[in-house]
């Protein structure tokens, strides 16, 4: 009977061992993957046609560490649920954010790089790179240019544009549903996400915006 409890033990030892590791691996990665795609990658994103990044620009990441911020929010079992979702073993969305240091009060410039994580840590690797602006108008409105590059979607659909504009009053409420039921459709039809200009059309958008035009190579 002893035999056997340990080598229950031993196995049960072994397994927390693998976790750990899986873990501790896929945590790692995810780091790396921020190194990656930071300013080195800047050839890469003037090859497509997105905004290069500078070194003083203001970064902040997001991982397994700001579960709540990367809307995972339990507050009857948050360590246990937490846990429980990684090692679903499925796909958890983190991210980085970059700012500009010196923001202009009328010219806003952001990207955010959208990075996929999973406890397989082989999984991790880049979704999409979006590119923000915003022009302010006067204190109520306000006009906002987004260009997004799926380097793989949801659907694995691979390597295209999805580019926005839209004029916001903020005065004005604003319903998002519209969008999300279109994106729903989208996945379901396993067709690319399409936004209401094209990517020739936001980069003219952003040249009487004075800010730099954008173009590949």
């Amino acid at each position: 009977m002893k035999k056997v409890v340990k080598k229950i033990f031993l196995f049960l030892s072994f397994l927390l061992l693998i976790v750990l590791a899986f873990y501790a691996i896929s945590y790692y990665q995810q780091k790396n993957l921020y190194k990656k795609y930071n300013h080195t990658f800047n050839s890469k994103r003037k090859e497509l046609g997105l905004q290069e990044l500078s070194k003083d620009w203001i970064s902040k990441s997001y991982n397994w560490n700001h579960w709540e911020e990367l809307g995972y929010t339990n507050y009857y079992d948050f360590f246990f649920s937490k846990y429980i979702e990684i090692f679903k073993a499925e796909n958890i969305p983190i991210g980085i954010t970059y700012k500009e240091k010196n923001i202009d009060s009328t010219l806003i410039k952001e990207k955010y790089i959208d990075l996929n994580s999973n406890f397989l840590f082989w999984k991790n690797n880049i979704l999409s790179e979006t590119d923000f602006y915003e022009k302010y108008n006067d204190s109520t409105s306000y006009e906002m240019v987004s260009i997004q590059y799926y380097f793989e979607d949801d659907n694995h659909i691979r390597d295209y544009f999805k580019c926005d504009y839209y004029f916001i009053d903020t005065n004005t409420f604003i319903c998002g549903t519209p969008r999300l039921m279109q994106e729903a459709k989208e996945r379901k039809l396993k067709i690319p996400h399409q936004g209401n200009i094209t990517k020739k059309q936001a980069d003219s958008i952003l040249k009487k915006w004075n800010f730099p035009q954008i173009k590949k190579d």
